[in-house]
């Protein structure tokens, strides 16, 4: 499945990975905390230019 998104969408998407990231390194695991470099992580690749992206879903394998 594709899905595009517009450069604000991705922004959008962004800021609520930021927000979650703030919230878990507040929490009691901190930076130490799985999610806390996982959203780093998604928030690079979610990186682009202005003209927005277009994602690549994968099926799930069973």
């Amino acid at each position: 499945m594709k899905v595009k998104l517009s450069f604000e969408e991705i922004e959008l998407v962004s800021r609520s990975l930021m927000s979650h990231r703030w919230k878990v390194e507040n929490g009691e695991q901190g930076q130490n905390h799985p999610d806390f470099s996982a959203t780093a992580r998604l928030m690079d690749k979610l990186a682009v230019n202005h003209d927005g992206a277009e994602l690549s879903f994968l099926p799930n394998k069973k």
